[in-house]
């Protein structure tokens, strides 16, 4: 039986980007691993940095390890993940280089889509 895989997923947007279009994205994201039928019901969760709010965690799961495989073949997840390439300073941006990383205890400010 397979299992559902977690992801975290660090952005740094783009100065010029506002958040009204950080958030449409991504909850297009959701929208589309959803209806390509690749993540599980399971709500995302956002975190924006306190520190830098640019730079935000998406925490998703892939409804297993097939589809975590399978997305980046699927054309319209990967034209949602050009969009991202294109309104991000960085994409897959190390944990160890957000804003937080030097705290023992990160916070985020959760946001709700």
């Amino acid at each position: 039986m397979s299992s559902p895989m977690a992801v975290v997923a660090a952005y740094k947007f783009k100065s010029s980007v506002g958040e009204s279009e950080m958030w449409a994205l991504l909850r297009e994201h959701r929208a589309t691993i959803q209806a390509e039928g690749l993540g599980t019901a399971r709500e995302p969760w956002v975190l924006q940095s306190y520190t830098d709010p640019r730079q935000l965690l998406e925490i998703f799961e892939w409804k297993d390890e097939a589809a975590g495989r399978a997305a980046p073949n699927n054309p319209r997840v990967f034209a949602v993940w050009q969009k991202f390439a294109t309104l991000c300073d960085a994409v897959g941006l190390s944990l160890a280089k957000t804003a937080e990383a030097n705290a023992p205890f990160a916070h985020f400010k959760p946001v709700r889509l």
